[in-house]
């Protein structure tokens, strides 16, 4: 018969028995998954410890000769042109020979015309109405430039433009270097004239500057004879130095003569104009 010391003894033996399989059993898990190519997602392992992309970035390994790009001589080789600072040649360069020989010249230089400074009909009508040119004299690109109706730089000349719907109540008289078709018809509609002159460049220096011409104790140039055969029809006269400012004939204002005196007068005026 099993007293209660022996049965106390098998319950002992039981448990710790029962302890040693569960210990077999995991260690048999352990084993298997480690042996495994494919470990559980679970499972840490020091071989698969990295950090987190982008986190890091490797570290430039500095004087490991001249071979790694970074020692004594930076990747630029010894000496020679290509070592120095601003070596590089420019990008047209073409081995010496000369440049851009082997391609066609497509750039020329623009004809004058194209580089006349414009002004506008309508900037010259509010000038006009502002008091900052004066309508009873003929307006000269001098005028033009010295009220601040066009730029101070003007190389070839002047050139009045329309766009064709300006109100023209104030007849002027302007003498420019080249005019167009709605310009033209918009002035001589309300009385005003037009004249294209032709001015050489120095002449035109003299004209917009003769300030200049004082200083170094020069004399205004002559006028030309006559502009280029290619120009004909582009021009109306020859520029004159000094210009011309007064009014046409037939722009004048004529008094109504009432009586003998005012009729010898306004003959006088005339004459004296």
């Amino acid at each position: 018969m099993l007293t209660a010391g022996s049965c106390w003894g098998l319950q002992q033996f039981a448990s710790i028995l029962g302890f040693h399989q569960q210990q077999q059993r995991l260690h048999t898990s352990v084993c298997s998954a480690a042996s495994s190519s494919q470990p559980p997602p679970h499972y840490v392992q020091i071989g698969r410890l990295s950090p987190s992309p982008g986190s890091s970035k490797t570290a430039i390994r500095w004087g490991r000769g001249n071979g790694s790009d970074r020692g004594t001589y930076c990747g630029r080789g010894i000496k020679g042109q290509k070592a120095r600072k601003g070596g590089k040649p420019h990008i047209l360069f073409d081995g010496g020979q000369k440049q851009l020989k082997k391609y066609p010249k497509v750039w020329v230089t623009p004809s004058s015309p194209v580089l006349f400074r414009q002004v506008g009909l309508s900037k010259v009508l509010r000038w006009a109405r502002l008091g900052l040119l004066d309508t009873q004299q003929v307006i000269t690109m001098k005028d033009l430039r010295d009220s601040g109706c066009v730029a101070k730089t003007i190389r070839w000349g002047v050139e009045l433009v329309a766009h064709g719907n300006e109100r023209v109540d104030v007849p002027l008289h302007l003498q420019v270097s080249s005019a167009s078709t709605a310009a033209q018809e918009l002035l001589e509609a309300a009385g005003g004239s037009v004249t294209r002159v032709y001015y050489t460049r120095l002449g035109l220096t003299a004209l917009l500057k003769p300030e200049n011409l004082e200083k170094q104790g020069r004399a205004l140039p002559r006028p030309v004879r006559a502009w280029p055969p290619r120009d004909n029809g582009k021009y109306d006269a020859i520029g004159q130095l000094p210009p011309a400012t007064q009014l046409p004939q037939a722009a004048l204002p004529v008094t109504a003569a009432r009586g003998p005196a005012d009729g010898r007068l306004a003959r006088a005026v005339l004459s004296s104009s």
